[in-house]
């Protein structure tokens, strides 16, 4: 007999805590490395997101924002992608418009994932093994939820994609 298999939001919380646990002791990313390109959209950006500890970057901030994790820097990705995943996990539903643009961003299209291959292997170079594995929860909670399947396919290859691209990453 197996036990009982726990409930989403028993996965919810116990992902939360690995997140904070993965993500603790990642430095703030100084303001010029917050995003690198200098255009509008990456000078907002960085003034946005100057000083602030992701710990307190609630929802309602993000969703301001819910488009702009490609624009951050190598750097800046491993310490603000942990406020994308928990605002993703608050509100764990395709119409979270955090949830749905992170998703995308951590299982891109082929053809993007193929044709950027080297910027996502830049990208993704400070993730540790320990949030990767985090990360890859997150996506199977995504996988396993019928209202994202419906909207979104099955995200999982998409995904491997981007895992193999941080297995590569020092190639």
């Amino acid at each position: 007999m197996h036990p009982e298999q726990p409930s989403t939001l028993n996965r919810i919380a116990e992902l939360k805590r690995k997140i904070a646990d993965a993500f603790k002791g990642v430095p703030a990313p100084a303001h010029d490395r917050i995003a690198l390109h200098e255009c509008d959209e990456c000078t907002e950006l960085r003034d946005a997101f100057a000083g602030k500890d992701w710990r307190s970057m609630d929802c309602e901030f993000l969703e301001a924002y819910f488009s702009r994790l490609s624009l951050l820097s190598p750097e800046a990705l491993p310490y603000y992608l942990p406020a994308y995943l928990l605002c993703a996990l608050d509100n764990f539903d395709p119409d979270n418009m955090v949830a749905e643009f992170t998703i995308y961003h951590l299982s891109p299209e082929e053809r993007i994932a193929q044709s950027h291959a080297e910027w996502w292997r830049e990208q993704l170079r400070f993730l540790t093994a320990e949030q990767m594995a985090v990360v890859g929860e997150f996506m199977q909670l995504v996988r396993e939820h019928e209202g994202f399947r419906v909207y979104l396919g099955d995200v999982g290859p998409k995904h491997e994609q981007f895992r193999e691209h941080w297995t590569n990453r020092w190639l």
